[in-house]
């Protein structure tokens, strides 16, 4: 597998009002479920759909330039998750594209 055939996707999330919203800054996709695990597999599914469909030689040349709003929450929540401040309604989490699956991109 080529270089230009994976790519770190930054995600992010928050828990509000019972709803877990979560979003993919770099293809601008976002999902909102009960449980963060139905959030999670949603938004995989989306990604997963998205990347599929386009089938960018690089597909880091698929990604979208993420309004500066959701660069900054990305990385305040990022901040705040690496912090002494633990929270179970905020989280960061990056995953790692490798041409056809999706894993955790610390695994």
């Amino acid at each position: 597998m080529t270089h230009s055939q994976q790519a770190i996707l930054r995600c992010y999330g928050r828990y509000r009002n019972g709803w877990w919203y979560l979003y993919c800054v770099d293809l601008c996709l976002a999902t909102r479920r009960r449980t963060l695990k139905e959030a999670q597999d949603s938004l995989e599914e989306d990604i997963l759909g998205f990347l599929h469909a386009v089938r960018p030689a690089d597909v880091r040349a698929s990604f979208r330039r993420p309004p500066l709003h959701a660069l900054a929450e990305y990385y305040w929540i990022w901040l705040i998750a690496q912090g002494m401040h633990a929270t179970r309604t905020l989280l960061t989490f990056d995953w790692r594209y490798t041409g056809s699956s999706l894993r955790p991109a610390n695994a």
